[in-house]
């Protein structure tokens, strides 16, 4: 075998190891809950229509209750974040959620995601 082919296989070898090994801390760190704090998923349909927020816009708030929801559920340090940064993570989801409205464009949610993205001060998560 040769001293390249050896580096290389040794290389993909220890990037398994370590995408193992942190899967498994991840894993460890924190146990999904069993019912999240923020507006559980299972209420996602109590959205009415309103007159600022039609159809579409129930549609955006299901859609982006249900990011927070996976959130809450597969987000490893979610409770170390909201300990280390100081943020309350469901009072800045409903704030999110509350300037969804008829008039949210996709380039508006997609920057609300982003907002909300960030609220974890992680760059993984973006």
């Amino acid at each position: 075998m040769s001293r390249r082919s050896f580096l290389s296989l040794f290389s993909v070898i220890a990037l398994a190891m370590g995408l193992v090994a942190s899967l498994v801390s991840c894993t460890k760190a924190r146990q999904p809950q069993k019912i999240p704090s923020y507006q559980p998923f299972s209420i996602v349909q109590n959205i009415p229509l309103t007159s600022t927020c039609d159809e579409k816009c129930v549609s955006l708030k299901k859609e982006f209750r249900y990011v927070v929801y996976v959130g809450q559920q597969i987000y490893c340090y979610w409770d170390e974040k909201k300990k280390e940064t100081g943020s309350d993570f469901d009072q800045i989801a409903a704030d999110i959620e509350s300037r969804i409205s008829s008039t949210t464009s996709a380039q508006d949610y997609y920057l609300l995601l982003m907002e909300w993205a960030a609220s974890f001060h992680d760059g993984h998560v973006n």
